[in-house]
């Protein structure tokens, strides 16, 4: 049977874990260089995720969400205010939001023969046997 290639990600939280079907078989999957597997990982890991600036208790935040409802993670800022983040050129911004979505956020790629197969890598403590980290 062939095994298809799935992205599992957690940014945390024992319920915040989630996967994304890469669609490639294991050894579509192996035969790419690292540079393509790093963009395709790049693409599918903001798939489900969402990550916005947020002020919290005085203090801005990057608030890192995969979906699951109350497992929002909060990256810390060193800015005080929204105006202070509106300040920022937009590139500068995402810079930001996308170094604190990799600061929360851990993925490693499963090959599984289903999506069945591959939501219980979603499982907390579960370990899959066949993985690329």
């Amino acid at each position: 049977m062939t095994k298809q290639a799935y992205l599992i990600l957690n940014n945390g939280f024992a319920v915040g874990t989630t996967f994304v079907d890469l669609g490639y078989t294991k050894e579509e999957w192996q035969a790419l260089s690292p540079e393509v597997k790093t963009q395709l990982v790049n693409e599918a890991a903001w798939e489900y995720a969402e990550a916005y600036v947020e002020m919290v208790d005085d203090e801005l935040v990057i608030v890192v969400s995969l979906g699951a409802v109350g497992c929002d993670a909060h990256v810390h800022t060193d800015f005080q205010s929204e105006e202070e983040w509106d300040e920022l050129d937009l590139t500068h911004q995402n810079a930001l939001i996308n170094e604190a979505f990799w600061e929360v956020v851990d993925c490693y790629v499963a090959f599984c023969k289903d999506d069945d197969e591959a939501n219980t890598c979603t499982n907390y403590g579960y370990e899959h046997d066949d993985v690329e980290c």
